[in-house]
């Protein structure tokens, strides 16, 4: 709706989610997650820390602890909002070493259908619309079509 009445007078908005759910790894996920959110973590936390310290291993996780704790805090002030962060924050971690020790452009942390559904059910944080989203995602994608059968 607010990019359509932009549309209509002549102002242009930058695209803010991209098919997140959609998305194969925790990296592309994250990408295609809140766009213009992200990317000012990334631009004025991540980076700014990390080149405090050279961009050292210790400083990008620290860094991306920072960013994902500062990511729960905008969602809301809640237990499930920094449990929510901080299972993501694990995930982009194991993501980036399992690229750097196995030598992965991307793994597919998200490939397996156990993955995705613990990865797509994680971010939901327990809200009713995050729910109905993901069981209508769940409902009409292929890979999650064992779910709802009827035994």
């Amino acid at each position: 709706m607010a990019i359509g009445l932009s549309r209509m007078f002549s102002i242009s908005l930058t695209l803010n989610f991209a098919r997140p759910y959609a998305s194969l790894f925790v990296d592309e996920f994250w990408r295609r997650w809140h766009i213009t959110l992200t990317t000012w973590f990334k631009d004025y936390v991540y980076k700014p820390f990390c080149r405090l310290f050279e961009f050292s291993a210790s400083a990008t996780v620290i860094g991306a602890i920072i960013v994902f704790t500062f990511t729960g805090l905008w969602y809301g002030f809640g237990l499930r909002f920094l449990i929510w962060s901080s299972v993501h924050c694990i995930l982009v971690l194991v993501s980036k070493l399992a690229k750097r020790r196995l030598n992965l452009d991307s793994p597919r942390m998200l490939g397996t259908q156990c993955g995705r559904q613990f990865f797509c059910q994680s971010t939901s944080c327990g809200s009713f619309s995050s729910m109905t989203y993901l069981t209508l995602f769940m409902y009409t994608n292929p890979h999650f079509t064992w779910y709802f059968r009827k035994s």
